[in-house]
């Protein structure tokens, strides 16, 4: 007779067997649609792999970070203002409308860049740190393009810039504007950005991140990243926004399930110490993928 910890472990692996062999049906049912590729594909089989190799302590620890992150990252009611902003779909965020001159670094540009036009052009200075696209959608003057990937402090790539590097090169920056933006979506280089070693975020009053690859917590690398970076976000903020983002799939490890990609908006702890304004509605996450079924976080 199995014990009770086999027992546990086969339980977990079956179960996150099933909710992938429905993944993967879902996603070959669905293979000539646009939004559905081989990634989906290749990240299936990846935590098949994962899950497979795994042992008890592996996926005990990574159901313990799941529901670290659940209780962590669950919003609490801002004491501003959040706005949509951007697209009401895939490349819009959630963010507070400061009334004060604003810095914001964007790690991340790709095909659309309203939401960093809209800060633009509000007078706001903006920096975009992306070298995947030769030339940004749009031309606004308060808007500076870098080439630079934002990433590990060991890179041997010139091209990457770690999180103290950059702040280096922002320091005047950062120092000259009473409100400091970072944003982040660089498709999983946020866990060697902010996940490699503890920094200080202080300087920033609103974090916008999304948190990819979530699918790898099954992976001790990873999951060691991963709790510094939450560790990092968590610090010196307090998430006021968190939204599953259905352009990625959602995985389950024994009863615990979670999406593969989380968008994160977070306010400084210090604009709550003025108290919450009750007025303020707390609004609802949005669909990324409109043609895609909602995951809910």
């Amino acid at each position: 007779m199995l014990q009770k910890p086999y027992l546990k472990i086969f339980s977990a692996k079956y179960s996150s067997y099933i909710s992938w062999l429905l993944t993967l049906r879902y996603i070959i049912k669905n293979r000539g649609h646009k939004t559905f590729g081989s990634q989906e594909v290749i990240k299936a089989l990846d935590f098949y792999r994962l899950s497979w190799k795994s042992g008890l302590q592996d996926q005990l620890m990574a159901a313990r970070l799941i529901n670290q992150i659940k209780v962590g990252l669950a919003p609490s009611k801002s004491p501003l203002k959040l706005t949509r902003i951007g697209p009401q779909h895939d490349a819009g965020y959630y963010s507070h409308e400061f009334n004060a001159p604003l810095f914001m670094i964007s790690g991340g540009a790709g095909k659309n860049i309203d939401f960093e036009l809209h800060f633009a052009q509000r007078n706001a200075s903006v920096v975009i740190y992306d070298p995947t696209v030769a030339s940004l959608p749009a031309f606004h003057q308060n808007i500076i393009h870098k080439k630079f990937f934002l990433g590990s402090a060991n890179s041997a790539d010139k091209k990457v810039l770690s999180y103290q590097e950059m702040l280096s090169i922002e320091k005047i920056n950062l120092s000259n504007y009473s409100i400091n933006i970072l944003k982040l979506d660089i498709e999983g280089s946020e866990l060697f950005f902010l996940g490699k070693e503890n920094c200080s975020l202080d300087m920033f009053d609103e974090i916008i991140i999304e948190i990819h690859n979530l699918y790898r917590i099954l992976d001790s690398d990873f999951r060691g990243n991963l709790a510094i970076l939450l560790s990092n976000l968590l610090h010196r903020h307090i998430p006021v926004m968190t939204n599953a983002n259905n352009n990625g799939v959602k995985f389950c490890i024994g009863d615990n399930t979670c999406p593969e990609v989380i968008e994160v908006t977070l306010l400084h702890k210090k604009y709550f110490l003025r108290g919450i304004n009750r007025d303020f509605e707390v609004p609802s996450p949005m669909t990324n993928n409109i043609e895609r079924i909602g995951i809910s976080f």
